[in-house]
């Protein structure tokens, strides 16, 4: 999966951190928490819908690493992730998921069916497919806000700290 990182440069969170390293953690962890829950649904709206038993979209997670830094990480463990988010090269694709599709979206069976796989995947063979670009494009579209949020921190360790 892509790896998109957004760095805030926040003025006096480091001397911050340093003379309160619980409360800042606490602090950096609670907005970190915020924005990977809120990023992870803003992705899983802008993802595809499939017609399978498991979409893509209910694979899509989120996950805070506490450490050094603490990061917030977003993505799936499916292998079909990367093909999604960035498409494809011309390539021939499996016919049994592209049945399972016609079937399913298009409602189609028999020659009907057959000839629209057929058509489908000899498109992918020859063009590709397109990505939805659903996770770069919904950090992209929401940086103002993240960075916003992440601007908090220093007042979040400050309140804290009043308690």
């Amino acid at each position: 999966m892509p790896k998109i990182k957004c760095k805030v440069d926040i003025k006096d969170l480091e001397k911050l951190m340093k003379d309160y390293p619980e409360a800042s953690n606490k602090a950096t962890i609670s907005r970190v928490t915020e924005m990977t829950n809120f990023l992870e649904r803003v992705i899983k709206f802008k993802t595809p819908e499939g017609v399978g038993p498991t979409h893509l979209r209910d694979t899509i997670f989120h996950k805070v690493e506490y450490g050094t830094p603490i990061r917030g990480l977003i993505g799936t463990p499916v292998e079909y992730g990367e093909a999604v988010e960035y498409g494809t090269k011309p390539h021939m694709p499996p016919r049994r998921p592209i049945i399972y599709w016609v079937s399913k979206r298009l409602h189609l069976s028999g020659r009907e069916l057959r000839e629209a796989v057929r058509n489908i995947c000899w498109h992918i063979y020859q063009h590709g497919t397109k990505g939805a670009h659903m996770f770069e494009n919904g950090f992209n579209e929401n940086k103002d806000f993240i960075t916003k949020t992440f601007e908090k921190i220093p007042d979040d360790i400050v309140k804290s700290l009043k308690k």
